[in-house]
């Protein structure tokens, strides 16, 4: 089953990530996570790929890092949103994300929730305008 999970940052400012993010290691075959190096359990990160964060933030891979129960996350580009009203620019690395949830039930394909996706966007570019 499906949820949807809709993440928005303050203004509806697009937030870019770090390399590490993305970045799927050769052997582990995972993307790492941004996390201090004495923290990363087995010393396995690699430099230079968490460009926003200070120098004692490198990019870990470990079994801890694992993704494999998170969600996928479905980018504005794969679900078809609609271009931004406005933007406002932010200086990064954000201080703060805001993480908001809605209701509504759950969608068990994709197309089911790329559809409630489009309807949430449009209510609120449309009828609630923000």
């Amino acid at each position: 089953m499906l949820f949807l999970l809709v993440i928005t940052a303050l203004f509806v400012t697009p937030i870019t990530g770090d390399t590490c993010e993305s970045y799927s290691h050769p052997q582990y075959g995972k993307t790492g996570r941004c996390i201090k190096t004495s923290d990363c359990p087995g010393g396995l990160y690699i430099s230079n790929l968490c460009e926003s964060q200070p120098n004692d933030i490198k990019c870990c891979f470990s079994a801890s890092t694992s993704t494999a129960n998170c969600p996928s996350i479905v980018t504005r580009s794969q679900w078809g949103a609609r271009p931004a009203k406005s933007q406002t620019p932010m200086t990064t690395p954000v201080q703060y994300v805001v993480i908001h949830h809605t209701t509504g039930g759950t969608c068990t394909t994709k197309s089911d929730c790329i559809s409630k996706m489009k309807g949430f966007q449009n209510y609120h570019m449309d009828s609630n305008g923000t």
